[in-house]
């Protein structure tokens, strides 16, 4: 069993006193205030879960994974499915080495990248970076999700993502859709998306969008304007996402999801749209500002895409500076409550 020891740990002074910070059974430093070694192994239910007993919790092994091996397991993760946004999927960014899920972003001209809409059709782009994801071929909508996480070195224009999301075709074919107005038509859960504010790298995204269906179409609902209860997604972190690992978390009950953040509740929204359509889990790493661009009605991206590529600037070699960049992941555990067990 691995020990995380990648905890960055002060070598400033021999005498660290460790404090409990919470539920992620990680400590931190009394000097830096980092998180350091998480010990608690993946099937222990107490220290893991946010209030979690073992009568009522298990782990679900097709959708963790500590990544011990030499390679991904593709049993249960799929690390190329079809590219959308301003990027391509490469399984070849995505690695696991020395005891961590490396995945990873470089430059990759490509003039003629296939990608596909939100619906799953297939249109042609010209795209400037490849990158990596790791998505569950298993789904789940209620439990506790979280995943031990380290950002990218390159700062702006990549962000680290651990997500979960669902798929409007493979629902539709189950009978899952359905298509009056303000029905479900596709759950998201943010449970971090990191460093993509240029601003301040400080910042977190630990939201939900989702769809409803409207006029027979499926449309995003994003922001505050629209429902005051997606209010405050940006959680203020107070650290470097890339300087050190720390422990991202959602729990997702039937009326509410609540976040956690180094084991310590930072946000909540009331559940009313990520409750009944099965999601895959996804850590992926995405491009954004100033590597891709939002569409305009003075210039619109390719096939009426919401953002793309937009080309970089291009160093002595040929390359981009700050690329390929990486994002680690030590590990990630989800659990699920044992049948017959009492309400969330």
């Amino acid at each position: 069993m691995k020990t995380n020891i990648k905890c960055a740990i002060s070598l400033k002074t021999m005498a660290l006193i460790m404090v409990p910070i919470g539920v992620s059974g990680c400590a931190v430093d009394q000097y830096s205030g980092t998180p350091v070694a998480n010990s608690h192994s993946p099937e222990q239910v107490q220290g893991n879960v946010p209030n979690g007993s073992p009568k009522d919790w298990v782990l679900v092994p097709s959708l963790s994974d500590e990544f011990n091996g030499t390679k991904v397991n593709t049993s249960k993760w799929d690390i190329s499915p079809q590219s959308w946004g301003a990027w391509t999927w490469k399984a070849d960014n995505t690695k696991v080495n020395s005891g961590n899920l490396d995945i990873t972003m470089r430059y990759d001209d490509n003039p003629n990248a296939t990608l596909r809409t939100s619906l799953y059709t297939p249109f042609h782009a010209h795209t400037y970076f490849s990158s990596g994801i790791l998505k569950s071929k298993a789904t789940q909508v209620f439990g506790y999700y979280e995943a031990r996480i380290k950002g990218v070195a390159k700062f702006p224009g990549s962000s680290p993502a651990f997500w979960l999301y669902s798929n409007n075709v493979t629902d539709e074919a189950a009978g899952f859709l359905k298509h009056d107005d303000n029905e479900q038509a596709y759950s998201e859960v943010d449970i971090v998306e990191m460093q993509q504010h240029a601003q301040d790298s400080h910042i977190l995204d630990m939201h939900a969008p989702y769809q409803v269906m409207k006029d027979g179409k499926a449309t995003w609902v994003r922001n505050a304007q629209q429902l005051p209860y997606l209010d405050h997604p940006h959680v203020n972190g107070n650290f470097d996402p890339a300087a050190a690992f720390h422990v991202y978390g959602a729990m997702v009950e039937p009326d509410r999801i609540t976040y956690y953040l180094d084991g310590k509740e930072v946000n909540s929204l009331a559940n009313t749209n990520w409750n009944r359509l099965p999601m895959n889990l996804a850590l992926s790493l995405g491009l954004r500002a100033p590597n891709l661009r939002y569409s305009t009605a003075s210039n619109p991206c390719p096939n009426n895409q919401r953002r793309c590529g937009r080309p970089p600037k291009l160093n002595a070699n040929g390359g981009v500076d700050g690329y390929p960049t990486t994002m680690q992941v030590d590990w990630v555990r989800v659990y699920k409550k044992k049948p017959g067990t009492s309400p969330y």
